[in-house]
Order: structure tokens, then C-alpha cells, then sequence
């Protein structure tokens, strides 16, 4: 098989040509200690051509006084939900600079979905449940997975174009060195990538406590 190599800002390129597949990228993203990095957001940005934004809808459940999934993608004009599944009441909020929001204690599904108008990383805290975090990534970009349990996504039928490249995650030492994928008719591009996060900092739930109906 002919197979091709590209070393490109530490990051590894390969193409089969027997398996290429028209403008696909699959993307292994591992961290310091070569684990794999679950909830990692790659977004690609498109140098010569627009793209047109399609807004979506989400949703963030709140089970076990966790945010569920904990990490999520949100189009840029798109909105979220919040329905909490707990038999307690959540006081959902952020003062992220992307967006600030409160939804005051509640139980159920808040009638109205969060809407998401400026791209960047809201973070998502409870006004009660101090140990409880998510994150929504706005994008600007149709271009945006979220790395699975295996620290693995892909992004398939990209046009013939250079994509800069964003990586973020909620542990993320530092920003990463600038990357470039170019595609170019029919390719299937393996992208291994690392990337250095902080250590895991979590608030204890407390112990011992009677439950009331916000606990």
C-alpha cells in the first residue's frame, strides 16, 4: 500500500490511499502520561471558504448532583436545557464572559432553553452544590467534535481547504503550539496529538449530612 508521512507542528499525518476516504479526519488526543483524554474540543477553522452556522439544541441533564454530560459542543446561536433529574432543587448559573445566566432553584425542566449568542467556554456552576462544574464550548465553527472515552473523534466530508486548529480542554496547561490540516481531494488524515492538562481539583460533597430538599 502507498502510505505517506507528514510531520507537521508535532503532530503526525498519515494517508492511505487504498482507505482514503473524501476529506476525513480522525483525531486521537492523549495526554502527558499517553492516557487517553476524554472531552477534549477540536475545532477546525477554515482559512479560504465561509461557513454557514446551523444553531442546534442541547441538552444538560443534572442526575446524581453532576452535570451530565459534563462537557458539550453548542453552535454559536444555538440554545441548551437544563431539566434537572434529582429529587432536590439546582440553582443552575455562570458568570462566564461568554455568557451569564441563573436559573433560581428548581426541580423539573426550566420552560425556556438557554440560548449561546458569543462564541467561548461557559463555565456552569450550582449555587447549592458547590462541587458540581460543566462546561459549554461555543463555536463559531461546523467544524467542532468532542474527543470520546477513548480520546478519540472525527470529522468527515471537510472540503479541500487549510483548517487552522483550536484544542481545549477543562484541564488544559497551556494553550497548544499552532497546527494546520490541509485537505486536498480525497484523503483520510490520522491526526495523535498530546497535550499537557493540570491535575483534577474537586470539591468534596459533604459528608453526613441530613438531606433536604436542596442537598
Amino acid at each position: 500500500m502507498n502510505q505517506r508521512y507528514l510531520f507537521i507542528w508535532g503532530v503526525i499525518f498519515w494517508g492511505g490511499a487504498c482507505q482514503s476516504l473524501a476529506g476525513d479526519i480522525r483525531l486521537s488526543i492523549r495526554d502527558q502520561n499517553n492516557n487517553p483524554l476524554i472531552n477534549t474540543v477540536i475545532k477546525l477553522i477554515p482559512e479560504n471558504h465561509k461557513v454557514k452556522l446551523l444553531p442546534d439544541s442541547q441538552i444538560i441533564d443534572q442526575i446524581n448532583k453532576e452535570y451530565v454530560p459534563q462537557v458539550i459542543v453548542v453552535i454559536k446561536g444555538g440554545a441548551v436545557s437544563f431539566p434537572n433529574k434529582d429529587n432536590i432543587k439546582h440553582h443552575v448559573y455562570s458568570f462566564s464572559e461568554a455568557k451569564q445566566f441563573e436559573l433560581p432553584l428548581y426541580e423539573g425542566t426550566p420552560a425556556t432553553p438557554v440560548a449561546f449568542d458569543q462564541e467561548g467556554v461557559v463555565v456552569l456552576g450550582c449555587n447549592i452544590h458547590d462541587w458540581m462544574r460543566g462546561y459549554i464550548y461555543v463555536s463559531d465553527s461546523p467544524y467542532t467534535v468532542i474527543t470520546d472515552e477513548q480520546g478519540k473523534a472525527e470529522l468527515v466530508g471537510l472540503p479541500d481547504d487549510t483548517y487552522q486548529v483550536e484544542i481545549w480542554h477543562p484541564q488544559l496547561k497551556k494553550d497548544i503550539d499552532a497546527v494546520s490540516y490541509s485537505i486536498i481531494g480525497e484523503q483520510l488524515i490520522n491526526v495523535e496529538h498530546l497535550v499537557e492538562i493540570k491535575p483534577t481539583v474537586k470539591i468534596r460533597r459533604p459528608q453526613g449530612r441530613r438531606s433536604r430538599r436542596y442537598n
